[in-house]
């Protein structure tokens, strides 16, 4: 070159670079090859040439920008509602959040598409098993393009971020997974940070166009700061969140999440991770708070993100009906959705519609059989359903898949546990607890707990109750908390010793309020139920006008019918004591709970039904439709059911069924505490004069 070919200085030299990238805005460009340099004789052709090439860009992409006449080019192999994989964005930048922020944005468009599924990062966890990497692995594009081919995805998107001037260039592809061949790449120019969301729009709208989907379609899309977030910031930070929340410490990506919601109050996406990751950690009230802002914004996410939305807030809600629906429209516009299929059948059985659930969950392992929530629910609806060898199935399958994992040891104690094995269940609970802390062995505790109490230890029972408090209470789970306190004090009731565990619900009651309806409400019905149990009438009583002005709201457990049965019973009025329970019954969508099965039997005991009452309480002797959420009671009530049937076929003049029980509960409690040992020599007295030979 001459000294009137250079450039002045180097920022002259570095704005007309950025002027020759940026005006064809928005192409496709082929791959490059490696050429000898062009010589001076060529510079006219070559400039000309890439006038045209230009104009027919512009041409071939639309005016303005819009992929009005796009040939879809990945159409060949990419049909429609098939999955795609976004991987990593290079970042070329200074700024570290910037390509995972662009990622995001990518994937947050194209969840507005119908004609192109993303999977889903949480979906990959049993593909990375496979694989033999960290759940945590980052989605390179090496690995993507590994996860592609083995799970039979056709496509994978990627692309760079990198610094252009005073702004950026964006570059995305579209890579043929069985071939490793880039098809597609386009790119867009941001002059600021302020126009990179922009410009990620512009890119995945040609991305979108050329996997299929038509122009229609496209041009129903939002703008990507309506369904997302206006701010690159927040973007980021949610972005950072996601890899912490994916990582081994997920409790670490809430500050973060918190700090995008401070610089965009309408983050909905935000505020739906927040409520995700509260609620999995049991921080319940924290979650409705974060899950009910979701709610109220959910207008701007995209649908599948809606639905899903809507469906979470509405089972936080205790509304499974709503939450189902909105879940059977996700599945209606995913069909091959497998995590929103097994969680329509989560719902299902939170309903009692035990078979539709399993039919669900069925449904799931046929898409994706190598993903282990599918055979845990599968597990728990056959159990529910006294399909026990079906249980044991679908256990079998987990041990091969996931050896050493919770979900073994926690599927071969409660499939154990439903199948009245309680020794079984105790050496399941042992590694649970040794192993796996926080939920899985506070659960384990909660358990063991009942099957302490079923051998009439009451004592034991209440301590380990209390350990199962400790092990939720270091993870921050307050409602489980709760759930652990209920369990202490229905075993403490059953046990004759409920008084011991009024100070606890003093406590709990002068605690402060939940701070949000539904858990408050259900503070306090847990309060009342306590105090009934313990035979402080008057004190249950008077919390019920509060309890009472909370579930005027709707969005209420239906968890006081028990608190309300006991004190009408109390009064000596069965037949109110019915009326609560059959209407907690039908707030409850139809599940009947094992304490309220108990005491069914006594009302219609107190009003001279013996059948009736024999018929409810022989149906406590199996685990037949004892609903997961408070499975841990039965075994704890179980000798009481023996006891109360002794007494009720004593009333029906059938001798050798009041016998038969009578034994069974006097076997239960033999070594029972102390204390209860009365009942159990009663008991055997009784059995004892029943079969006595009559004299002469």
């Amino acid at each position: 070159t001459t000294p009137a070919d250079r450039y002045g200085t180097a920022g002259d030299f570095a704005a007309a670079l950025a002027a020759a990238i940026r005006a064809p805005t928005g192409q496709t460009y082929p791959a490059m090859a490696t050429a000898k340099p062009p010589g001076r004789r060529k510079t006219k052709v070559v400039a000309v040439t890439a006038m045209v090439v230009a104009a027919l860009a512009i041409w071939h992409f639309g005016l303005g920008g819009l992929p009005g006449t796009v040939r879809p080019a990945a159409a060949s192999f990419f049909h429609e509602l098939d999955r795609v994989v976004v991987c990593d964005f290079e970042n070329q930048t200074d700024d570290p959040t910037l390509g995972l922020a662009v990622r995001q944005a990518v994937i947050t468009d194209l969840h507005q598409s119908p004609h192109v599924n993303v999977v889903d990062y949480a979906q990959l966890g049993p593909v990375f098993q496979r694989m033999q990497v960290a759940d945590t692995t980052r989605l390179t594009a090496a690995a993507a393009l590994e996860i592609a081919r083995r799970e039979g995805y056709p496509a994978v998107i990627g692309g760079s971020v990198a610094p252009l001037g005073e702004g950026f260039m964006l570059i995305a592809e579209i890579v043929e997974s069985s071939t490793g061949e880039v098809v597609v790449g386009v790119r867009e120019t941001a002059d600021d940070a302020n126009e990179v969301l922009e410009a990620v729009e512009r890119l995945s709208r040609l991305l979108r166009r050329h996997l299929g989907e038509s122009l229609g379609s496209l041009r129903r899309s939002r703008p990507l700061p309506e369904v997302s977030t206006a701010s690159l910031e927040a973007l980021g930070l949610y972005a950072r969140a996601l890899e912490r929340t994916r990582g081994a410490e997920p409790l670490t990506g809430i500050p973060l999440l918190e700090q995008a919601i401070q610089v965009d109050t309408g983050f909905a996406t935000a505020y739906m991770s927040l409520a995700t990751v509260h609620g999995n950690h049991g921080q319940m009230v924290q979650a409705q708070a974060a899950m009910e802002r979701a709610y109220a914004l959910s207008d701007r996410l995209p649908d599948r993100e809606r639905y899903r939305t809507r469906a979470s807030y509405h089972r936080q809600a205790a509304s499974p009906d709503s939450a189902a629906y909105y879940y059977e429209l996700l599945v209606s516009l995913e069909p091959d959705n497998a995590p929103a299929i097994n969680n329509l059948g989560d719902l299902y059985e939170d309903q009692g519609r035990y078979e539709e659930a399993l039919a669900m969950y069925r449904r799931s392992l046929e898409i994706d059989p190598e993903t282990v929530i599918p055979y845990w629910n599968l597990m728990s609806a056959a159990r529910t359903l006294g399909l026990h060898s079906l249980a044991d199935s679908g256990l079998a399958l987990v041990s091969e898949k996931y050896p050493g994992s919770f979900y073994q040891y926690g599927g071969e104690g409660l499939n154990a546990y439903y199948a009245g094995d309680f020794a079984a269940l105790q050496a399941s609970c042992r590694i649970l607890i040794e192993r796996f802390p926080g939920f899985p062995a506070g659960n384990a505790q909660r358990f063991l707990a009942t099957v302490v109490a079923s051998r009439g230890h009451t004592t034991h029972a209440m301590a380990l109750a209390d350990s199962a408090m400790a092990s939720y209470a270091a993870i921050d789970a307050g409602f489980m908390i709760g759930a652990s306190l209920s369990t202490k004090m229905i075993l403490a009731w059953a046990g004759g010793q409920a008084d011991r565990v009024v100070p606890d619900i003093d406590r709990t009651l002068a605690s402060p309020e939940a701070g949000a309806v539904r858990w408050e409400h259900a503070r306090l019905a847990m309060v009342a139920l306590g105090y009934s149990l313990a035979g402080r009438y008057a004190a249950a009583e008077a919390l019920l006008p509060r309890i009472d002005s909370l579930a005027a709201s709707g969005a209420t457990f239906p968890i006081d019918g028990n608190a309300r049965a006991l004190l009408a019973l109390a009064d000596g009025d069965p037949e109110a004591a019915l009326e609560h329970l059959e209407r907690a019954r039908v707030r409850d969508h139809g599940i009947v709970r094992v304490l309220s099965r108990l005491l069914t039997g006594d009302a219609y005991a107190a009003l001279g039904m013996p059948e009736q009452a024999a018929e409810t309480y022989a149906a406590m002797l199996t685990s037949y439709r004892v609903n997961w959420r408070d499975s841990d009671l039965w075994a704890g009530l179980l000798p009481l059911a023996h006891e109360r049937l002794g007494s009720t076929y004593l009333a029906l003049a059938d001798t050798a069924r009041a016998v038969e029980h009578l034994t069974a509960f006097a076997e239960m409690w033999e070594d029972a505490d102390p204390e209860l040992q009365p009942r159990v020599a009663a008991a055997r007295a009784r059995a004892a004069e029943l079969t006595a030979p009559t004299p002469d």
